[in-house]
């Protein structure tokens, strides 16, 4: 599902632009928004709006999340609550870190907050933008391939077209 919502958008930017070396360029300058509004580095629900809404745009974000939930069943999450431990504020050593069985800050869900709580959201989310990349794209191509009206040029009708006499080397 990544790799179709990502090739979707790199269809996209194939589009506007026609040079290999431009779109390398480009790359990092287009992915690390993406990372950074992919849930990797702040809550999606803490950042500003028009970033949460840039978000839906990665499809980093939605594959990061359905991981997520993946790996974080309910099995496995009831037994990374019970055994989490906490390093206290101001503790430098290993000595200070205890456990606190059934606290809310060893809970990965509410840490991640994620605004899109079930697997197959993700999934669908993945599979609308592929589609709408690649829709979009086939859009802007027809745009650009289309033939452009050129206007006929009448030529009179005493006019002759003769084959210019080239001297042949064997004359």
């Amino acid at each position: 599902m990544a790799y179709f919502a990502n090739s979707g958008l790199g269809d996209l930017i194939s589009v506007f632009v026609r040079d290999l070396q431009i779109a390398n360029i480009m790359f990092p300058i287009l992915v690390i928004p993406f990372l950074i509004s992919a849930g990797f580095m702040a809550k999606v629900k803490d950042m500003l709006p028009y970033l949460i809404g840039y978000s839906y745009l990665s499809a980093m974000r939605f594959c990061f999340q359905a991981l997520f939930l993946i790996n974080f069943d309910d099995e496995l999450r009831s037994k990374y609550i019970k055994t989490c431990l906490i390093r206290p504020e101001g503790c430098e050593s290993n000595s200070c870190v205890t456990n606190v069985p059934n606290s809310p800050a060893c809970d990965p869900y509410t840490n991640f907050d994620f605004i899109e709580t079930e697997v197959w959201h993700s999934w669908l989310i993945l599979i609308a933008q592929g589609v709408f990349f690649k829709i979009l794209s086939i859009i802007i191509i027809n745009m650009f391939a289309r033939d452009k009206a050129i206007p006929y040029v009448t030529i009179p009708a005493e006019t002759t077209f003769e084959k210019p006499h080239r001297k042949r080397d064997f004359d």
